[in-house]
């Protein structure tokens, strides 16, 4: 092997590596900042999104605080009210009280699993008929 020959290797390995790191790191940046898939567990949401489903859920909205808000009791400002929708099996915030903002991470948008459901999510009691 010549010396030519090691180099022209070593630059092609270089790039490949370069590249993929370049693409790890645009993944990342999307999945931590933009969108990400969330795998389910538990009852606390059906009937809108049963255990095993797979969602998508967007990271923008929640850091922009434009999240629809159905306000019942007195939730001090910079918290929202969340509830599950299976009000017999859902610990909330009937529970544990109102949650900061800070603590949102994101917010469901669309489900991709199971085929049958695919589709934007509502959420919504008025919508889920």
């Amino acid at each position: 092997m010549t010396v030519s020959m090691f180099g022209r290797i070593l630059s092609k390995t270089g790039g490949i590596l370069i590249s993929i790191l370049q693409y790890g790191c645009i993944a990342h940046c999307s999945l931590e900042f933009v969108v990400d898939f969330v795998s389910c567990k538990g009852p606390s949401m059906e009937p809108t999104i049963h255990s095993s489903d797979i969602v998508l859920t967007e990271h923008i909205s929640v850091t922009r605080q434009t999240i629809q808000i159905n306000l019942r009791p007195v939730v001090p400002r910079g918290h929202v009210w969340l509830e599950g929708d299976n009000k017999d099996n859902s610990t909330d915030s009937r529970t544990y009280g109102p949650v900061p903002y800070a603590l949102l991470r994101s917010r469901v948008f669309f489900k991709i699993w199971p085929p049958k459901d695919i589709g934007t999510v509502k959420f919504c009691p008025d919508e889920m008929n």
